[in-house]
């Protein structure tokens, strides 16, 4: 706010202003303001026939400790921990655990002049309400702390909160504060009940009145949630097919898609917006359907950001289902991020689909064959547009207006996430991470896989392999976009080509990328080239029987190892020393 004829901003009115230099005033004037060496007390300590209070600063040495005789505490660590030290008195003195997440600790920090510990309590019938309601109305719109008993870990019906008042004036802020939650919890009790009335597919109409991209009705696509609650059931049946699941878990999935929206439109998603997904689990909990269901409608919002845990693997496929939705949607319309800007938050969204794909072992998503990410994003695009093949070939790889293309967006995400991940526990550089994974014009690739393989790569002897990827890098610089045949046997090899086709055929055709296999090749590469001319003008036939020689190396250990940067591969062996 901008307060008098100043250009300075401010939260609040500025009422004072003091500036010492030592014991003298330092004449400055900001907010229409001179400063002096009169500062106001807490106003706890002022009465109705007093009025307002100011005390006086003798010196800038003086003032700390001038503020706290006045009961303001300036400092706001000690702030910190004077909230922290009287939440443990009071976990202590009443055997009970209180729940103090960081986000709310340093909102609470920063409301208080002078901060005062108490607890109050609830009717006992609230505790009827499910969990995640009640501590919510605590937290969120009262800023209280919940207490949960320390034996059974069960949330309890007292709580903790930080007042500015004396200690003549507890009680009646204590029943303030009780009489206020009380309030609010008998809301979030009518809601429940309100809520509990209506199956939940039977909101699904209401989705209808909800709109999801207004600019998706250009390019003819249903612009309302129900449009995208429709899209998504529609993603999550192509899902349950690319991953094989059986019966049940198909119609598990199929139903927690078509439930995952409605409970927007309920009135506990209407009050408390930050319950979606948990409203929904829960409503569909007490209507009967299974535990497997509930279970995906609750986890479809978890991200990467948050301490959530990993989902099941129903709920990984529904996440992605309406994740997919989102980025493909937004990059249909044009709204890609820029720079730092990205108000739809996709890059985080990405991060999280990359991440799910990548760990699908971790997340237990059993599957025969793990989606990739080109194949779930042409699912989205299919779903969006009925349309596919080339159309989404341009949609994916092409950039408009000189913006990013999904696939190069998705590729800078995918990297973050190799670098980044908190499960990976690699040492690798992004360079190096780069090296295994294709490039952003080739997204379909088993990410569980490349895993694997930059993991076996580092458990390696990093010396023994110099040699050996030196060997194929020099191949892999020979044999480019030439086409090409795959050499089947050995008629009219040469002495040095013969032991290179040996050398070959002993790559075996396993998944297990064995890096110090490769040192088998090394000799034979050296050999070959020391001692044969691969293009002699003067043999077109044996050129061509060389070059599908080297050719046939090439795709063999490109198949095994998953067509890494081998050239990339050296350079960091040879950065290493």
């Amino acid at each position: 706010m901008t307060w008098a004829n100043g250009e300075f901003n401010f939260s609040r009115p500025v009422r004072w202003l003091v500036s010492l230099l030592d014991s003298k005033v330092f004449p400055i004037e900001l907010f229409g303001l001179k400063a002096g060496s009169k500062t106001r007390v807490n106003r706890l300590l002022e009465s109705e026939s007093e009025g307002i209070k100011f005390v006086e600063i003798k010196s800038s040495k003086d003032y700390e400790e001038t503020l706290r005789k006045n009961l303001v505490e300036p400092a706001r660590e000690k702030r910190r921990e004077s909230i922290l030290l009287q939440i443990g008195e009071l976990e202590s003195k009443n055997n009970f655990k209180a729940s103090v997440p960081l986000n709310l600790l340093e909102e609470v920090i920063d409301l208080l002049e002078w901060p005062t510990a108490l607890i109050g309590e609830f009717d006992e019938k609230f505790l009827e309400l499910p969990d995640f309601l009640t501590t919510t109305v605590l937290e969120h719109h009262q800023r209280y702390f919940p207490c949960y008993e320390k034996e059974s870990g069960k949330l309890s019906n007292k709580f903790i909160f930080i007042a500015n008042c004396l200690e003549k004036a507890q009680t009646k802020v204590i029943q303030g504060n009780q009489r206020v939650l009380t309030a609010r919890l008998k809301d979030a009790e009518f809601f429940v009940q309100e809520d509990l009335k209506v199956p939940l597919i039977d909101r699904k109409e209401k989705l209808a009145q909800m709109t999801f991209q207004k600019e998706l009705l250009e390019k003819k696509i249903d612009s309302t949630m129900k449009g995208k609650a429709e899209r998504l059931v529609a993603i999550c049946k192509e899902l349950g097919k690319a991953t094989k699941l059986d019966n049940q878990e198909t119609k598990d999935l199929i139903r927690a898609a078509e439930l995952a929206k409605c409970d927007l439109g309920s009135s506990m998603v209407f009050e408390f917006p930050e319950l979606q997904g948990k409203a929904g689990a829960f409503i569909a909990n007490k209507q009967k359907e299974n535990q497997e269901v509930c279970q995906a409608i609750s986890s479809q919002y978890y991200s990467l950001a948050s301490d959530d845990e990993l989902p099941t693997k129903l709920g990984a496929l529904l996440s992605i289902a309406d994740q997919i939705d989102n980025i493909a949607s937004i990059f249909l319309i044009g709204k890609v991020p820029t720079g730092s800007a990205d108000p739809f938050g996709l890059r985080r969204q990405a991060q999280w689909i990359c991440y799910l794909l990548k760990n699908s072992e971790e997340i237990k998503l059993k599957v025969e064959q793990t989606p990739t990410i080109e194949s779930v994003f042409q699912i989205a695009f299919k779903a969006l547009t009925s349309s596919n093949g080339e159309q989404f070939k341009e949609f994916f790889f092409q950039s408009k207006d000189k913006k990013i293309s999904l696939a190069e967006f998705l590729y800078q995400r995918l990297l973050y996430i190799w670098f980044y991940d908190r499960s990976s526990n690699l040492s690798s550089t992004p360079e190096h991470i780069s090296a295994f994974i294709p490039s952003e014009k080739s997204l379909s690739f088993d990410l569980s896989r490349i895993l694997s393989n930059i993991t076996r790569f580092e458990q390696a002897n990093h010396k023994e392999l110099l040699e050996s990827l030196s060997a194929i890098r020099r191949v892999s610089r020979i044999i480019k976009s030439e086409q090409l045949a795959e050499l089947s046997d050995f008629k009219g090899l040469e002495k040095e080509e013969l032991a290179l086709f040996e050398a070959i055929q002993k790559i075996k055709k396993d998944e297990t990328a064995n890096w110090l296999e490769l040192n088998q090749l090394s000799e034979p590469i050296n050999n070959f080239f020391d001692n044969v001319l691969v293009n002699d003008p003067n043999d077109s036939q044996g050129t061509a029987r060389r070059k599908n020689l080297l050719y046939t190396l090439l795709k063999k250990v490109n198949e095994k190892y998953l067509k890494p940067d081998w050239d990339k591969l050296v350079v960091y062996l040879e950065s290493k020393g």
